[in-house]
């Protein structure tokens, strides 16, 4: 008799966005760099942007919210103080920055003052860069560079999760935009880690690999138009990598002691196809330990490949034997959006 374990993918629900736009004699340029030196005598205005959830308390958001992250609780998204969005303003495609000091989770304030802009058409992406073009190029190291330092944390999230809207057409000279949705670009896998080994462990790397003679599977760059409405970023012709790894704590890798758990995440670009590529979980501790696992065949089929706006949670026990037991609960609680459960045999 086969034992059915269970994978819970989740759709990252979009983020909502509203602003409002009003006058006051304000002469601060936060983010100049990416402007153009405006005289004195030019006319200002500051832009006012609330983020907060107004379908339901789990909106997108840039991060998760660590403290959700226990049995039984609803695991939400976050700003994370210091977060930025690009919005493109009128048709001359002004570009805007939007900035929030504090974060917040549900909600956040964001603001921009500078040169007054047209609204009669406006778009945005997340996160804002240095480039003023509506084409931005995206990046997502799969070498071990991305570093999640403690557990049960995500601020390394932030710059690897990119989000676009769609465009707006408002009106000329309006005072509050319309609301904004800015919805994933990228996928993210969540492990949830079980130290069941007898002994505490540091544990330095988890890393998705295709083993044999596999072709690559993974991307690390991409593009994406803000403002074409495209879905999805362009990817290369072809997978450029055959691994992904997220390196964990700051030197020594994250302690756990036995009997304790913590998550990690990886964010990702969508994946090509998994069906032929056979795919193992490498975890690496800092004791220079090596600890692999194949995902069963059945499993890669069933999920085919890493997609965009899509959460996958795994739960990884480190056994007594230092073998790793991949098993797919239902995860519950996660509540970002429509979940697809996937059987496994």
């Amino acid at each position: 008799m086969s034992k059915k374990n269970h994978l819970q993918i989740l759709h990252i629900a979009p983020l909502t966005l509203l602003s409002t736009l009003f006058m006051p004699g304000c002469q601060s340029y936060p983010g100049a760099d990416l402007r153009e030196e405006v005289p004195a005598s030019s006319p200002t205005v500051t832009l006012s942007l609330h983020a907060e959830a107004v379908e339901s308390p789990q909106q997108g958001r840039a991060s998760i919210d660590e403290s959700a992250l226990t049995p039984g609780s609803s695991t939400v998204f976050r700003w994370d103080a210091g977060d930025r969005v690009m919005l493109w303003m009128g048709e001359a495609q002004t570009p805007c920055i939007f900035s929030t000091p504090e974060g917040g989770t549900y909600a956040a304030s964001f603001t921009y003052t500078g040169p007054a802009v047209e609204t009669d058409r406006y778009f945005g992406f997340y996160p804002a860069s240095e480039r003023k073009e509506t084409t931005q190029s995206l990046y997502i190291p799969t070498d071990g560079t991305v570093r999640q330092e403690l557990p049960d944390h995500s601020m390394h999230l932030g710059r690897y999760r990119a989000m676009y809207t769609e465009s707006i057409t408002g009106r000329s000279g309006e005072t509050t935009l319309e609301k904004i949705i800015f919805k994933p670009l990228t996928s993210l896998v969540v492990f949830k880690i079980s130290n069941e080994s007898g002994t505490a462990v540091s544990y330095s790397s988890v890393t998705l690999e295709t083993s044999g003679n596999s072709q690559p599977v993974f991307y690390s760059h991409a593009t994406y138009t803000a403002g074409s409405g495209a879905k999805e970023v362009t990817l290369p012709s072809s997978p450029t990598d055959h691994s992904v790894t997220l390196s964990l704590g700051k030197e020594k890798g994250i302690p756990v002691a036995s009997g304790n758990t913590f998550h990690a995440f990886l964010p990702l670009f969508p994946s090509a196809s998994l069906t032929d590529s056979p795919l193992q979980l490498r975890i690496t501790t800092d004791a220079g330990k090596t600890i692999t696992r194949s995902f069963p065949g059945s499993l890669l089929r069933s999920i085919s490949s890493f997609r965009t706006g899509l959460f996958y949670l795994f739960h990884i026990r480190h056994t007594p034997s230092d073998e790793l037991s991949i098993t797919l609960p239902t995860i519950s609680g996660w509540e970002a959006g429509g979940e697809v459960e996937l059987t496994v045999d």
